[in-house]
């Protein structure tokens, strides 16, 4: 049954502002949106800051026990690894290519 409603589904609008993640007006939301967040966050931490200063040094000793900066390393060290051969592969295939336009001309 067709809908009687003067404005349209945001899947048949997809430039509009209001259905639009990235356009403006989904920035506006967005960024409204999140200071409202922010701003219960404040106030939830002006009431009760000892609640609030546990939270953080939970969250802060939960992130420190977790191998994210040994992870991180450990790419840093294989993509490096991994350069050297890279380099070297495409040193010979540009050489490969120069001796063959030389050869054919």
């Amino acid at each position: 049954m067709p809908s009687n409603s003067p404005k349209a589904s945001p899947s048949s609008q997809p430039h509009s502002d209001d259905s639009d993640f990235f356009g403006v007006g989904g920035f506006d939301q967005l960024k409204q949106r999140f200071t409202d967040w922010y701003s219960q966050v404040e106030d939830q931490t002006r009431e009760t800051p000892s609640r609030s200063l546990l939270y953080a040094a939970g969250a802060g000793y939960v992130l420190s026990r977790l191998p994210v900066f040994r992870l991180l390393f450990s790419l840093l060290r294989l993509a490096f690894m991994a350069l050297k051969p890279a380099v070297l592969i495409y040193a010979a295939m540009l050489a490969y290519r120069r001796i063959t336009e030389s050869n054919e001309h």
